[in-house]
Parts: C-alpha cells; structure tokens; sequence
C-alpha cells in the first residue's frame, strides 16, 4: 500500500498508442532498488509464470482476464468492465462485436474454460467452484454446464478421472 501512495494523484490515460510514466525529476537523482525478482539468479525465475500473469496484449484476451479477476464477486456487470476497460459500454460492446462476441457470450466463455479447468481438480467441491464462476447457486451452475457440454459438472468430473486413470 505504502508503494500505491507514491502515485497517488498520477494521471492515468488509457487506449492510449503508448505506455508511460510521468517521473518528477526529483526522483531521477535517488537510487535505483532492485525488486526481489531482478535479484534472484536466471535459473530460480519462472520466466513463464510471471509471462502468463501479465497483462494480455490483445482486447478478448485482456478482458477475458478482467472478467476472470471480478466472477469471483458475481456476475460482472457489463458497466463495471467498461469502466476498468476505461472505456464506455457502448464502446466495449462496439468492440467485441468487431471481434465476432457479445459482452455474455465472452462471459459464458470464461466461466466455461475455468469450470473445465477446475473440474479436473478432484479437491475443488462443485459449491465452490460456482461460487467463484460468479453463481448464486450451484444448481445454476450445474444447469449452465450441461448447457455447454451435455453432461453436469458431476459426470464431466467422472469422465475425466477415468481417463487419467491407466487401464488394466
């Protein structure tokens, strides 16, 4: 938090053709520090992990990750990722129809790819999991999945142990 103040009163501009940071000039004299990260040697950073958890470069992937940071809340309102998008609704939605989606079907998109990811950890009870899809219930999530796949969440879960299990 401590680090979040020092920008405090920073302007942001965003769909912007660059990035930048404005710097007073009266920090440009003191001393470099060095993250934790830059400190450790080559072989001990996960250079793919800290890849796939920046920022994506393209607009559906980008806010794919958006909406995934904010389901854990609930159903994100098409409102709320426009304006973390710093863009208006009608904006957004121009875009993503460029791009072939709608705000829900890039939502039913999201929910889908994590539920699959999630299903195939044994660990995760199925409550939990559509609570963190952003359902209010799991019976909304189960209906959902079916919608997508066919099968509830129950027998996709069974299918995919049995086929990581090695056959006698």
């Amino acid at each position: 938090m401590a680090n979040q103040a020092r920008f405090a009163g920073v302007p942001l501009a965003f769909n912007c053709g660059h990035n930048a940071i404005k710097i007073h000039p009266s920090l440009l004299s003191r001393p470099l520090q060095v993250s934790p990260i830059a400190a450790l040697p080559a072989t001990q950073v996960n250079h793919e992990a800290l890849y796939r958890s920046a920022p994506a470069s393209d607009f559906v992937t980008a806010l794919q990750q958006l909406i995934t940071v904010l389901l854990s809340k609930g159903y994100p309102d098409i409102e709320q990722v426009a304006e973390a998008s710093g863009m208006s609704v009608r904006s957004l939605q121009r875009r993503l129809a460029a791009a072939g989606l709608s705000y829900s079907h890039l939502v039913e998109r999201v929910r889908f790819n994590l539920a699959v990811k999630w299903l195939q950890e044994p660990s995760l009870r199925l409550s939990d999991i559509a609570m963190d899809l952003g359902y209010t219930d799991s019976g909304n999530f189960s209906r959902a999945f079916k919608r997508w796949t066919g099968v509830s969440p129950r027998a996709y879960r069974a299918i995919q142990q049995e086929e990581l299990m090695p056959s006698a």
